[in-house]
């Protein structure tokens, strides 16, 4: 039996207590209403996240991907601005290493509990704790869960003579139960072009070598590059050896980081490659499975997600995570659906008041919304919900966007004014309430406000005249 090894540390407690937080729901997005489950980005501490998913999906998530703070006991700064930087992310403990590994023991459990019965974890780490989550993830999870420490190896500045220059993190993988998934033909990584020039000769199945079969007393025992007419003098001596589809993966990965000239670059630090995460996805989950990742940052996995065809939850606790996730996403996808949830503090309201930042505008029946000047200096992305019919407007509903703009590398210049919305059905009927349209406006550190603002249409557009 293999022995029990547990990590111990003051204060330990059973692992998995959410925070004595309640939840709530502050702005949701759906690309595609009404076109199935939604993909969900949801603001708040993942604790608390994770324990309210387990109550709806418990055993239902194919693969967790935690790219978690790396107890560095530094705070990450982000450019969002010229000359201007804001807070992405603390990682500060105050040198307390208890606490840091509690943090994890509770999340590693509850990730356990939202797994599949063949599901996997990745978790990302660095040479600071990787070490320690092994052992917690071992009592987690069970020793024999165990399935790879993999060495994820870039290539960036190499400025220290003190030591050997550490230029890879690591990530521990982990399953569920003793079935898992894992798609190894998937991620084989292609030959070198000196291995393939080896493989001379073809036939209906593709290039192969002939070779001598390892018989014991066979002149070509284990000979390589036999000559073609050797297969018809030898015919029990030899074989063709195929070139296949490429080397299988090993734990040591060659993938270059997301330098400052990638197109791909959201300028939210610590932003992992594409590369890595397409590797993990396709190893360890199927087109259609549920994949989450709950320290989603830049929303890498994500993004990656929606394009291999996965559904996908993804959770940050801080603005700029979420609003970068959030705008990478909407220049990204243009298929699938997503929705923005808040389970923390509300929006902050950090936007100018609505009639320094908005302008309501009528044409006959029909309205739009366009930002003033001061607010199209500061606005990075704005969202519109217009009325819904049969509806109460009410204040403080979750957001579902109709229409946004967004600034992005692609579309740099923000549009600022917002389609023409038709009030024909609500001026229709003989008593219809206020209008309310809301509209939320994010700055570039990810700062949000939710504003609803009151419709009040002339006299001329109340008139019996059709609508225009």
């Amino acid at each position: 039996m293999t022995p029990q090894v547990r990590l111990e540390w003051e204060g330990k407690r059973a692992a998995g207590r959410p925070p004595p937080a309640e939840l709530h729901l502050w702005e949701e997005y759906c690309l595609q209403p009404g076109s199935g489950p939604a993909n969900r980005l949801i603001q708040g501490d993942n604790l608390a996240v994770m324990a309210v998913l387990k109550e709806e999906l418990a055993g239902q998530i194919a693969l967790i991907y935690l790219d978690p703070p790396f107890f560095t006991g530094m705070d990450r700064q982000a450019a969002v601005g010229e000359g201007k930087a804001t807070l992405a992310y603390t990682d500060d403990w105050n040198g307390d290493l208890g606490v840091y590994l509690q943090w994890l023991y509770d999340r590693f459990s509850l990730a356990r509990e939202l797994l599949r019965e063949d599901g996997c974890l990745y978790v990302h780490l660095s040479w600071h704790a990787s070490h320690y989550a092994r052992l917690l993830l071992d009592e987690i999870f069970g020793a024999t869960r165990f399935q790879n420490e993999i060495a994820w190896c870039y290539r960036e500045a190499i400025n220290s003579k003190k030591r050997w220059n550490r230029k890879h993190d690591t990530l521990l993988f982990y399953s569920k139960g003793e079935r898992f998934t894992f798609n190894a033909d998937a991620v084989r990584e292609p030959y070198a072009a000196s291995h393939v020039k080896k493989y001379r000769l073809r036939d209906e199945r593709g290039a192969y070598r002939l070779m001598g079969r390892g018989l014991t007393g066979s002149p070509l025992r284990s000979r390589r590059d036999l000559p073609p007419e050797y297969e018809t003098r030898f015919p029990g001596l030899t074989y063709r050896h195929y070139l296949g589809e490429g080397t299988l993966p090993v734990d040591y990965w060659l993938i270059d980081i997301e330098n400052q000239a990638s197109p791909l670059r959201t300028g939210y630090p610590t932003q992992k490659p594409e590369a890595l995460l397409e590797r993990i996805l396709l190893a360890s989950s199927h087109l259609g499975d549920l994949i989450a990742d709950f320290c989603c940052g830049s929303g890498t996995t994500l993004a990656v997600a929606s394009r291999l065809g996965r559904r996908w939850i993804g959770c940050d606790v801080g603005d700029l995570a979420i609003h970068t996730t959030r705008k990478r996403l909407l220049e990204t996808i243009s298929e699938d659906g997503f929705r923005v949830e808040s389970t923390d503090q509300p929006p902050s309201q950090a936007a100018p008041a609505t009639s320094e930042a908005v302008r309501v505008e009528f044409e006959g029946r029909k309205a739009r919304l366009r930002l003033t000047p001061e607010a199209v200096r500061w606005v990075d992305m704005w969202a519109v919900q217009w009325p819904k019919a049969g509806a109460e407007n009410r204040v403080g509903d979750p957001l579902r966007p109709d229409w946004w703009a967004v600034r992005t590398r692609r579309t740099p210049v923000l549009t600022e004014v917002s389609p023409l919305f038709p009030l024909s059905s609500y001026l229709a009927s003989p008593s219809y309430g206020p209008l309310l349209v809301t509209v939320a406006l994010a700055d570039a550190a990810g700062a949000t406000s939710i504003l609803p603002i009151p419709l009040d249409p002339p006299a001329e557009a109340m008139d019996e005249s059709p609508s225009l």
